[in-house]
This record gives structure tokens, sequence and C-alpha cells, in this order.
């Protein structure tokens, strides 16, 4: 059972219309939230651990929700890094079932709804994946939705799962908390989504325009924070890593700037020694000339 999902704010009303901008999940009552943990990136060769379904119906705004959460043997190990992403282990998947034996359960639980996820293509290509697995009908032909593209065409830019919750959750005022705080954990990503999705449907979209919020740093910014000697994780937002790369920039370039000035000090010095060595040796020369002269 997941929480009931009241939204309120102060100082405006909410309105049940649907909205007028063309935003396809508007167009949706009845959906089927979905959010995979996988033992990789690539559909083909990696595995869903973890699956879970969260059933709404966009128009309600105070409801009970039903969901499914199963953890499953992807039978194959799970790297490292995925665990640090959701901290599920292979000592965890001991015993669980595998894909194959929940399939129909999934296939059932979902039924003619259409899927909804903050980046539904990833979780759709992985379910695709497994049911052709395991010689199930694929979900390819039915409708799915991307609450981060509805986000996308609201702020200008594509936000995380994170930076998504603690935008809209201005939206919802003393009841923010309805936001789950623990990310890659499936039926908190996908009960996220779907309070996103209910929020999507039901506030004007003017209204969560204004909420844009900072946007996220880009990976071309991240990587160039780790090439310079920084950590990415230090900075959330764009301008802050647009920051945190001219501070490091500049104190490589101070670094620079100052091996140079050692470098050329050490230059100066060894010329200067060369030329005072030059001046003794001209001296002792023109001394020597003088003493042959008088002693003749």
């Amino acid at each position: 059972m997941t929480p009931r999902i009241p939204i309120r704010e102060k100082g405006w009303e909410l309105h049940r219309k649907v909205n007028t901008v063309n935003l396809p999940i508007t167009e949706f009552d009845h959906v089927a939230a979905i959010d995979c943990e996988t033992t990789g990136l690539d559909p083909e060769n990696d595995r869903i651990v973890s699956i879970a379904v969260v059933l709404a119906d966009l128009r309600i705004t105070d409801q009970n929700t039903k969901d499914l959460h199963i953890t499953l043997d992807p039978e194959i190990s799970i790297p490292p890094d995925a665990t640090k992403i959701h901290g599920i282990r292979d000592e965890d998947v001991v015993g669980k079932e595998k894909f194959s034996d929940v399939a129909k359960k999934v296939i059932d639980f979902i039924g003619d709804r259409p899927l909804v996820g903050f980046n539904v293509q990833f979780d759709k290509q992985f379910l695709n994946a497994e049911l052709k697995r395991n010689g199930f009908k694929t979900f390819s032909q039915k409708k799915s939705y991307c609450v981060a593209d509805c986000l996308r065409e609201a702020w200008g830019y594509g936000p995380t799962l994170d930076h998504a919750k603690k935008q809209m959750a201005l939206l919802m005022g003393e009841s923010s908390t309805a936001f789950h705080h623990k990310g890659h954990n499936a039926l908190n990503d996908a009960t996220d989504t779907m309070i996103m999705a209910v929020l999507i449907k039901n506030v004007p979209f003017d209204r969560i325009c204004q909420i844009v919020g900072e946007p996220n740093p880009t990976k071309k910014q991240l990587d160039y924070i780790r090439d310079l000697g920084g950590d990415p994780h230090n900075v959330k937002t764009r301008q802050e890593a647009s920051d945190e790369i001219d501070r490091l920039k500049g104190w490589q370039n101070g670094r620079g700037r100052n091996e140079a000035e050692v470098t050329s000090n050490v230059a100066e010095s060894s010329s200067d020694g060369r030329s005072s060595g030059f001046v003794v040796a001209v001296g002792v020369v023109i001394l020597s000339i003088v003493l042959v002269v008088i002693c003749s």
C-alpha cells in the first residue's frame, strides 16, 4: 500500500481540469508507473534485479494506490558499480524468483494500462528484453510516457529524478514529504514518478513552469571537473559546476604561473652566476697580464 497523496499549497487553488498544453501524459487516466533496477545499462546483456509497478488514476489527487514490488534473481552476477547505485548485492538475491517466474504476474498486473516512468524508455527496454528472452509478448506496442520529457518541456532541461522531486515538492506545500528521499529503490521511484504524473495531470502547466529551479550539471561539465582533478559529486547545479570549473582552472593556472616564476628565477640565478663567473675570469686574466708587464 502506498501513501495517500494530498496536494495543497497556500495562496492558490488546485484545478482538476485537464491541461490544454499538448503533454501526452494528460491524455490518460489509469496508468501503470514503473521502475526497474538493473545490473547495468545494456538491456541485451544486463538483467532486472528489482521491478516495481504502481497503479493509479491520474485524475485523483488523494488516493490509495495498488503496487507490485519484486526483487529478482538476475541469474548473472551483480557488478559492484550497480550495487553502489541501488544497494542490491548478489547475496540479496539468493533464492529469489527469476523473471520467468513472475513475468505473467507483471503482465496481468499492468493489464491494458499505458506505462509511465521517469525515464520510461530505459525501463521499457529492459522489460521488453526480459519478456522476449522468456518467450512472452513484449510491450513494444504499448503506449508509454516519460515524466522527465514532460518536465523538460516545462523547464527547458532534463532533470534527474532527485532534482525533479525537489522542485515538484514545491507544489505540495506541507505535504512535500510525500516524496521518498531514498532514490534508486524501485518502489520508491515508481511511487514518486506516479506522484509527479498526478501533479502534471492536475496542476496548470504554467504553474509547473514557474518552479523551473536550477538545471543539473551537464555530463560534459562533470567530466571536465573530474579531468581537472575535482570531485563532480560536490556540485548540484549547472552554475555550481561552472563555478567549480573556473576555480579549478584558476588554481591550475596559478600553479602554472608559480612554476613558471620559479623556473624563471632559477634561470636568472643561473644566468647571474654564469655572468659573475665570466667577470671574475676576465679580471683574473687582466690581473695576470698586468703582473707580467710589471715583472718584465
